[in-house]
């Protein structure tokens, strides 16, 4: 609790030097929730002008102020309760006031006359933004990374399954239809082809699809430099469509040309 004996702003002494000279944003209430002073800090912290935020300012009449508790800490001050409240995220830009969101601790201290009487009240304010921001993507962080363990332990143990079921196949036409109907259920597509390189022409020749037709199985080939699995043939590493509308490292098939047909992934 302050006690200060002279008006809530006026006159000399040790209190008048700490307010106007604080490093702390600081404003002075009165009893009814008008703001009666802010010092220096209090104007460069939310970028204000003083005689804006002094002239139609009311703690009382602020929704936000109320959703986010602070007038009921104001009004603990009131009763002579020092209090305060912390990682407070306050908008002025919602209340029709300048300067940016930010997570603030809040103090409100009683101002008390010399006869006991509190005629007012000090609010002070730190900024916890930084703080608060970096622990929030700290913990948006943990999550990703929780959640790329989970796809990727997912991942391991369908490709342990994978392993123990091919070897019991037998025939490669069972093994080629096992492949393609595991990785289109793993990964979610909506179309999975195998394509299996020949020796004697260098072509991809389709050997079993899911979602094309199935007279393309056997029949339909690609050469060099058409469609992307034949760079992921020529450079042995995954390749990525994205969009065909913009896709320029090789000539699209025919057999693209379906206008529901938009990405594309591919592996050796």
């Amino acid at each position: 609790m302050i006690e200060k004996s002279q008006s809530l702003t006026g006159g000399a002494g040790f209190f008048k030097t700490l307010f106007d000279h604080s490093p702390y944003a600081m404003r002075i209430f009165s009893s009814d929730g008008l703001v009666v002073k802010n010092n220096d800090a209090w104007e460069v912290f939310w970028d204000a002008s003083r005689s804006g935020s002094v002239d139609r300012y009311n703690i009382f009449k602020d929704k936000q102020a109320q959703r986010v508790g602070l007038t009921s800490s104001f009004k603990q001050a009131l009763a002579g309760i020092s209090n305060s409240l912390r990682d407070v995220e306050y908008d002025p830009v919602l209340t029709g006031l300048t300067g940016r969101k930010r997570f603030l601790h809040v103090r409100m201290l009683p101002l008390e006359q010399v006869d006991g009487e509190i005629d007012g009240i000090v609010c002070i304010l730190e900024d916890n933004t930084e703080q608060r921001l970096f622990e929030q993507e700290r913990c948006r962080s943990q999550e990703r990374l929780e959640e790329e363990v989970n796809v990727r332990t997912k991942h391991l143990e369908a490709l342990l399954q994978f392993s123990t079921e091919l070897s019991a196949l037998g025939e490669l036409k069972t093994i080629y239809e096992f492949v393609t109907l595991w990785t289109k259920s793993l990964l979610k597509f909506d179309y999975s082809t195998l394509f299996v390189l020949s020796e004697e022409t260098e072509q991809l020749v389709m050997e079993e699809t899911i979602g094309f037709p199935r007279s393309m199985v056997g029949s339909f080939s690609l050469f060099q430099d058409q469609g992307l699995p034949t760079l992921v043939a020529r450079d042995r590493k995954v390749a990525v469509v994205e969009d065909f509308q913009t896709e320029s490292r090789f000539t699209i098939p025919d057999i693209v040309d379906l206008p529901y047909l938009i990405s594309l992934l591919s592996t050796s």
